[in-house]
């Protein structure tokens, strides 16, 4: 219960900081996830409810005049911090905790916002551009939801790093093993979902572009550490291909369906990949 005590304390200390100095807010807040998280390791789940109330509740309580705070980042950060908590617990690989806590956050920050605006009357995302004075970028409300995704993928892989040498001294382990195939598998998903809605969503074509490029940054990164030289050769020439046919054509297109052009390098690699699994497969058959 100290440890729980003293973990909320800091959510609490953190929400007051962010408060009233909102400039630090970009940088504080990439503790929240590791806090929670860390809760979670350390205790028993059934006492995380508790913790988890506390915070919220008292940090509403401290900065009760403008308490968006506590509902825009710290309730996001309790759940997917619980969720990276659970996943290190559980021994699931890096790959899909960080992503999953990621996409719980953005959700639960999105759902955050109408409960905001409805209290206080101050769109959370208005004043997120207005922080990084970037209202006259054209067509900024497509990489919003892909921007969110980021900072919270950024926070879940420094909560990651913290955790890996936390837990590496207290002898536990978080696995870095994974299904290549699945990585892989999802990758092409988001991939095609991102080429579907670039057509007529944009925001959702980016964001899942996003997701793409994670599982594909972390199937290139096992074959350059396997020393897998044909995939990697393949890996190149793709890019290369892709940006030629995207220089060819960049005129040619919609500038927000200019994404679909490089997206391609996500859904190309991804089947050739699927062709390498297969060969692979199949020479050790005949073997």
């Amino acid at each position: 219960m100290t440890t729980m005590a003293f973990f909320a304390a800091i959510n609490i200390i953190i929400c007051l900081v962010s408060s009233y100095l909102p400039f630090l807010s970009i940088v504080i807040i990439f503790v929240l996830p590791l806090v929670s998280a860390l809760v979670e390791i350390y205790c028993k789940d059934r006492y995380y409810i508790i913790y988890a109330a506390s915070s919220l509740l008292l940090s509403m309580l401290v900065t009760f005049d403008n308490f968006q705070t506590a509902l825009f980042y710290l309730f996001p950060a309790l759940v997917s911090g619980y969720c990276f908590g659970l996943c290190a617990k559980k021994i699931i690989p890096s790959i899909y905790s960080i992503i999953l806590s990621s996409l719980i956050q953005v959700g639960l920050t999105y759902l955050s916002l109408p409960l905001i605006k409805l209290i206080y009357e101050v769109d959370m995302i208005e004043t997120f551009i207005a922080f990084f004075n970037v209202q006259e970028t054209n067509n900024l409300s497509y990489i919003i939801p892909s921007f969110i995704l980021t900072l919270s993928v950024a926070q879940n892989i420094f909560t990651y790093i913290i955790i890996t040498i936390e837990t590496a001294r207290l002898k536990n382990k978080f696995t870095n093993t994974y299904s290549g195939l699945l990585a892989n598998s999802l990758s092409f998903g988001a991939g095609l979902l991102s080429i579907i809605f670039a057509f007529f969503f944009p925001p959702l074509s980016y964001f899942f572009f996003f997701i793409a490029t994670y599982f594909t940054a972390y199937v290139v990164y096992k074959i350059i550490d396997e020393k897998n030289v044909i995939l990697i050769i393949f890996f190149i020439v793709t890019i290369l291909s892709i940006i030629f046919v995207n220089a060819l054509i960049y005129n040619m297109i919609e500038k927000s369906l200019s994404l679909l052009v490089i997206n391609l390098i996500n859904v190309c690699f991804s089947l050739i990949y699927f062709v390498f699994v297969l060969l692979k497969r199949q020479h050790k058959k005949i073997k």
